[in-house]
């Protein structure tokens, strides 16, 4: 079966890392690996960040206009046509405006994996993502989100038979069970590498370092490490992750870990997964 592959938020070969990217490959290559010729339709990116309404005005027309121009190329060359469509990633911010044109154009299936409704973003800065994504979830022939959290918002808007829970996976996970395995290996390695005490409780922190909701977290991080019943526990912080705000990153731990903090760096799913099994 051949099948488009769009992801309005972060497409599969972006440049940028992230998990959003990650999981992009990881639904492309178990597509393929169940024997589906898949490609990536378009990398047009939807997102709006900010809550500007007027760039969200020209998001719409100009994703529309995309979805237009590809159902007309796939209607001109029937070999290259897809069977089915399957967006991934669908919220207020990064709503899919080429989805249901294509679909509704060519008559195939249009389906959703990992979306998301938030009602309180139906008035507001992000009005014009929160419909547009509503309009697509009307759209699809099925909708698959990855949190039950999630399952139980979208059931108030479509019927059970348009949803199916589709869990996070790994196509790697081989990575995580061999290092858990080897534990104890793995934990004197980075022990020795990094300079760490073995008996001191090792704590992990893992994401990008970039604004918003990451800094966020990393500075409750440092807040929890600053209460008096942390701050003087002997233990050791490794922080895997970089990014353009590894400074305030930074900024927000060293203080309160004032040298029980660690900065491991971007790490490879390799020593990502030896590193988790090596803390506690």
């Amino acid at each position: 079966m051949r099948v488009a592959l769009y992801c309005p938020l972060k497409h599969p070969d972006h440049p940028v890392p992230s998990g959003d990217r990650r999981m992009a490959r990881q639904i492309m290559a178990a597509l393929r690996h169940a024997g589906h010729e898949t490609e990536v339709a378009c990398r047009f990116g939807s997102r709006d960040g900010r809550g500007d309404p007027d760039r969200q005005e020209r998001i719409a027309r100009i994703g529309t206009a995309l979805g237009q121009m590809l159902a007309r190329r796939y209607m001109r060359r029937p070999a290259a046509r897809p069977e089915g469509w399957i967006t991934y990633h669908l919220y207020h911010k990064a709503p899919d405006h080429l989805g249901p044109v294509v679909a509704a154009a060519l008559d195939i299936p249009y389906l959703v994996i990992e979306a998301s409704d938030a009602p309180k973003r139906a008035t507001g800065p992000w009005q014009t993502g929160f419909h547009a994504a509503r309009h697509a979830l009307a759209a699809a022939d099925l909708v698959m989100p990855m949190t039950r959290l999630d399952a139980v918002c979208l059931g108030r808007l479509l019927p059970a038979d348009r949803l199916r829970l589709l869990p996070p996976f790994l196509d790697d996970i081989g990575l995580f069970q061999t290092a858990r395995a080897d534990r104890d290996r793995a934990r004197a390695r980075l022990a020795a590498a990094a300079g760490l005490d073995p008996a001191r409780p090792w704590l992990l922190a893992v994401g990008m370092m970039r604004a918003g909701d990451k800094l966020d977290s990393y500075r409750v991080i440092g807040r929890m490490l600053a209460d008096p019943a942390l701050a003087a526990t002997p233990l050791h912080l490794l922080v895997a992750g970089d990014g353009p705000a590894r400074a305030e990153v930074t900024a927000a731990l060293e203080p309160a870990a004032a040298g029980r903090v660690h900065f491991l760096g971007a790490l490879a799913p390799a020593p990502l997964a030896a590193a988790m099994a090596a803390s506690d």
